[in-house]
């Protein structure tokens, strides 16, 4: 339920920003929502990317 170091890298957020209460890697992005709202209806792992977010954004 939480994301690992391969679904969420350094470029997007860490696995200590990102876990299962926010949003996991697979249901991130950035550009749609941040961690607070973020969820599979919203978003998914093909969007959320470096161009997209960062850290600050993903957590």
């Amino acid at each position: 339920m939480q994301c690992n170091a391969m679904q969420c890298n350094a470029m997007q957020c860490n696995a200590m920003q990102c876990n299962a209460m926010q949003c996991n890697a697979m249901q991130c992005n950035a550009m749609q929502c941040n961690a607070m709202q973020c969820n599979a209806m919203q978003c998914n792992a093909m969007q959320c990317n470096a161009m997209q977010g960062n850290a600050m954004q993903c957590n």
